[in-house]
């Protein structure tokens, strides 16, 4: 308001200022007084006309001045504005949560996607086996939070969705990936351990076979929904084939191994660094 005032006050001084200059200018460059044998006449006409021309200008002016005026007392007596209230700043926790459900989401919806090509699922069964997935998942956060126990039977939900011959075929294909995920596992694990210690070949097969073995059984735990401490059966099947000396190094690395942790219901705990994410 006090910009808007200074300004008008300044436009003001500006049209006086002006004015009057125009009327200086006027009367500095009018003629002299005729002398008397000048047509007087003619010379009156002149001067008529510029004041004319004067008087138009500052009647002008004063319009003008007076608009001004009556801005200036309208901005004066209108109610001062408000601010309108910023939104509010975006939760992180509900953003990062609604980025995670989309990325569930995405993942579901592959994975059923993926099903519904190799086993020719229907739409129905596509649907229901998408709240299979996600009644999973949920099942999973609500045992890390301590909301809720026991298990959660993948192979035996979607046994309920889909036709025995679509089962069947689901299970021969789920053992075989299985399988496969534990011989590149188990691998891995040999070469990390080798790294870490002599290892003689007799000694790294009979590690590759422990571990094999136990990720299956990890996996197929993790896929029924039962317990299984992997950490216990590891160490155990790895203390009948290393010494004593590898043992420890083994133990002492035992988080670059995935096995930092123990196992529990439902496949959580120290299954999960073992197997990737």
């Amino acid at each position: 308001m006090k910009r808007l005032q200074l300004l008008m006050a300044g436009v003001l001084g500006a049209l006086l200022g002006g004015g009057a200059a125009a009327w200086l200018v006027v009367e500095r460059e009018r003629p002299p007084a005729p002398e008397a044998d000048e047509p007087a006449v003619e010379l009156l006409d002149q001067r008529d006309e510029e004041l004319q021309i004067l008087r138009a200008r500052v009647r002008q002016q004063g319009e003008l001045i007076a608009r001004l005026e009556e801005a200036l007392a309208s901005a004066a007596a209108a109610p001062a504005v408000e601010a309108e209230p910023a939104e509010p700043a975006e939760d992180p926790r509900a953003a990062f949560e609604q980025r995670m459900a989309e990325r569930i989401g995405q993942r579901v919806d592959g994975r059923v996607g993926e099903m519904a090509s190799k086993y020719g699922l229907d739409a129905a069964q596509q649907e229901a086996l998408k709240d299979v997935f996600l009644r999973r998942m949920e099942h999973f956060r609500a045992l890390r939070s301590g909301e809720a126990a026991g298990a959660f039977n993948l192979d035996q939900e979607i046994s309920k969705v889909l036709t025995p011959a679509q089962f069947a075929d689901y299970l021969a294909e789920s053992q075989q990936e299985i399988y496969n995920r534990a011989e590149l596992l188990a691998t891995n694990q040999v070469v990390r351990l080798a790294q870490l210690t002599p290892l003689a070949p007799e000694i790294e097969d009979s590690v590759y076979e422990a571990v094999h073995l136990t990720a299956q059984e990890m996996m197929i735990a993790h896929q029924s929904g039962e317990g299984y401490d992997m950490r216990a059966v590891l160490d155990e099947r790895l203390g009948s084939v290393l010494t004593e000396e590898q043992m420890s190094v083994y133990r002492e690395n035992a988080s670059s191994f995935g096995t930092g942790r123990g196992g529990g219901g439902g496949g959580g705990g120290g299954g999960r660094g073992l197997f990737g994410p």
